[in-house]
């Protein structure tokens, strides 16, 4: 079915004067500037930063919390499943865990974070599937859906579901335990079945008595010594591996340890010998200086700076815990001749300086990778008020310490660093402050919620911060909401960001425009991964513009990335309750504000940026991801065909082609896009839509100019003429 038309959408000669049906063209609804260039800043700064966690080496037997931003919700492979169990060793409570879950068809796995809840979830949907009693598709659903929102899920038939991390969404615990029942009675329904992992004392035993069961991790002397049961490795080095994986809770780092051994012994024995550890106690163990822990947290927060900065930001900080001279004798004068001046230490436990690098100075960072990590955890564990509210009220006054913004990336990447000691201090202290000021600070704090995502052990946490800040908390905090849900976040929990991103895009605010710019980044983002991820934005933005565009408005007909559980979304949620009672707050149904929203988001996500250049994503999709490109000209159509979406939508295309100038396999691609949009324009906007198009892109004006055999390629597979096109 073609494309429907509104009012503003009839066709019309664009080289007349609008007339009454065509209004001029309508430019986006307007967003602070600084937002829009705060999510840009944020966005290239994110990008260094990991590249450069990433490309440091790392320790084995001390995680270096940089996971891959590997898809955390949708479905879980056979690959994944694989690669969890490869070396599993049961943890304590499992057999109850089965027991339980044949009989409710429901349990929930609860204990300390990092002791493998994972991959005992796994480890019982593995079984369920052997058994028979579950089909061959297994499914993650996000951990910010809450045990109500689970009730109106459309579970599948004998279907598998791992809900990982889950957090609470505030409720009382009778509602929770009400809730648990109507979750158990459709589950049995539907016979489905569902596990769940939390780390939530309200979601334990005491409050789930019949579903929740407590896990205690594996010993990691038995999970090393399965990992290595058929390694070639001597009994000296085998015996140092059992001593030092004594120490370790984490399965996880005991594999990873049990990887490199089987790899490379020798190399992984010096790994054993790593002296972080060592050199963290040798100066947790000395009589330690005010300067020399404020130093210390310093860069620990803000990461390797130039020793002119650190001194700047250490200074700063110090005057934080100084008493007023009111309240204080003055300082005896001591003669300049005879004042001894601090030298600097070079020679330090935990921290070096690198040689200087493009003329900014030498650069003070620890000695190794790890200790940013261990040093924080290692502050938290011994310091309190006296260390810890100076830093607040230091690191919390972000605008005023005007910082550069490589300086406060860091910083975000610090604060999630410490979230995991600590999650609600670096909230409360730090981050809902932040996410609730101007648009450097709103920046940071999502920043942070992206760097929190990268580890696996907190990145519920992100989710549930960014969804929370989004409902009813205020205009600033939406926008860091949509802000942190368009990067790495958003692609770790695709369905949740992209429906919510979509729902704010069609609002006629501020929000619209940064939700707008947030969704093109996580397309931008979506179409480096995979042609998957790509093409559920790209589905998810023509459905939602389907619905938009009014009565009549043609379904779906893409169901390669349709979701196999639909999201729960308590805003969204909550918004369909008050169109139904009358109390509307946001935009809903089909008016033409909604329609013209919702290809302003079109058009946002056809012109966006690659990540790494200016060239649109939509040329990356052409020439890497054939399955993307009738999608791509549906999108393109209708936006065509919307007189105030137009010109962005000719300016989108223009750019498009012209990055495909010296691709040498360009026509066909170009030519299928062209088929695309024949498809779904009506054939009264092809008469007219073809010569203007014509005249755009080959009108001299614009420099640089689109290749001429692209633009006749594109325009005779609008017009039908394939012999053309072909050529």
């Amino acid at each position: 079915m073609t494309t429907q038309l509104s009012e503003d959408e009839q066709p019309t000669d664009g080289a007349e004067a609008p007339t009454a049906d065509e209004s001029p063209a309508e430019p986006p609804p307007p967003a602070e500037h600084d937002d829009l260039e705060g999510i840009r800043t944020a966005q290239t700064v994110y990008t260094k930063i990991t590249g450069n966690v990433h490309a440091d080496k790392v320790v084995f037997g001390v995680t270096d919390g940089a996971e891959s931003s590997r898809r955390a919700t949708g479905p879980i492979g056979d690959a994944e499943v694989r690669a969890a169990l490869r070396w599993f060793v049961a943890v304590d409570g499992l057999d109850q865990a089965w027991e339980s879950l044949l009989r409710h068809h429901c349990v929930v796995l609860h204990g300390p974070e990092g002791i493998g809840k994972r991959t005992a979830a796994l480890k019982l949907l593995a079984d369920l599937r052997d058994a028979g009693l579950v089909g061959a598709d297994m499914t993650s659903v996000s951990p910010a859906t809450s045990l109500q929102q689970l009730t109106r899920l459309a579970f599948t038939a004998r279907g598998g579901y791992l809900v990982r991390d889950h957090v609470l969404d505030g409720s009382q615990a009778q509602v929770r335990a009400y809730d648990a029942r109507l979750l158990v009675d459709k589950l049995k329904q539907v016979n489905g079945y569902l596990v769940i992992t939390t780390t939530e004392t309200a979601m334990g035993p005491r409050s789930l008595p019949e579903l929740a069961v407590t896990v205690r991790p594996p010993s990691p002397v038995a999970v090393l010594d399965g990992c290595l049961e058929s390694a070639a490795l001597n009994d000296d080095v085998r015996a140092q591996a059992r001593e030092h994986v004594s120490r370790l809770r984490s399965p996880r780092d005991v594999v990873q340890l049990a990887d490199r051994l089987r790899q490379d012994p020798s190399q992984a024995f010096e790994a054993l010998r790593s002296t972080a550890r060592r050199q963290l106690e040798d100066w947790t163990s000395g009589q330690l200086t005010k300067k020399d822990v404020f130093t210390v947290v310093t860069l620990a927060l803000v990461g390797a700076q130039p020793e002119p900065v650190l001194d700047v930001l250490v200074a700063m900080l110090l005057e934080q815990t100084r008493v007023a001279v009111a309240d204080r004798e003055q300082a005896p004068h001591t003669d300049p001749h005879t004042e001894v001046m601090v030298q600097r230490n070079r020679d330090h436990h935990l921290y070096t300086v690198a040689p200087a690098e493009s003329g900014y100075g030498r650069r003070l960072r620890f000695r190794s990778p790890e200790l940013r990590d261990l040093t924080l955890a290692e502050l938290h564990e011994r310091f309190a008020y006296e260390l810890w509210e100076p830093v607040r009220r230091f690191f919390g006054g972000l605008v005023e310490l005007g910082l550069g913004p490589e300086v406060t990336g860091e910083l975000a990447f610090g604060l999630a660093r410490l979230a995991r000691c600590d999650f609600g201090d670096v909230y409360g202290s730090f981050l809902d402050r932040w996410a609730g000021g101007v648009a450097l600070e709103r920046s940071t704090a999502a920043m942070a919620l992206w760097f929190m995502s990268d580890d696996d052990r907190i990145a519920s946490l992100a989710l549930r911060t960014a969804m929370n800040w989004g409902e009813n908390r205020g205009l600033n905090r939406a926008i860091t909401s949509a802000v942190a849900l368009g990067g790495p976040l958003g692609l770790r929990f695709p369905g949740e960001s992209m429906r919510r991103l979509c729902f704010l895009a069609l609002r006629a605010q501020r929000i619209g425009a940064v939700a707008r710019m947030s969704l093109a980044f996580l397309f931008a983002n979506a179409a480096e991964r995979d042609t998957t991820s790509a093409a559920e934005v790209l589905t998810m933005v023509r459905d939602e513009l389907a619905k938009a565009a009014g009565p009549g408005a043609r379904v779906s007909r893409h169901t390669g990335a349709a979701p196999a559980v639909t999201v729960a979304d308590p805003l969204i949620d909550s918004q369909s309750d008050d169109d139904a009672s009358g109390d509307e707050r946001y935009e809903r149904g089909w008016t033409i504000r909604v329609a013209r929203a919702a290809r302003h988001m079109v058009v946002a996500v056809l012109g966006a940026p690659q990540l790494s250049s200016d060239d649109p994503v939509s040329a990356l999709v052409l020439r890497t991801q054939p399955a993307n490109v009738e999608v791509l000209g549906e999108l393109w159509a209708d936006v065509l065909c919307s007189a105030p979406h137009r010109a962005g939508a000719i300016d989108a295309l223009r750019r498009t082609l012209r990055a495909l100038e010296h691709d040498s396999a360009a026509a066909p691609v170009v030519a299928r896009l062209g088929a695309a949009i024949r498809a779904e324009m009506p054939e009264p906007h092809r008469r007219l839509r073809i010569p203007e198009l014509k005249r755009a892109m080959t009108d001299g004006r614009v420099r640089p100019q689109v290749p001429r055999v692209l633009v006749t390629t594109l325009l005779a597979a609008i017009g039908g003429d394939t012999t053309e096109s072909r050529s």
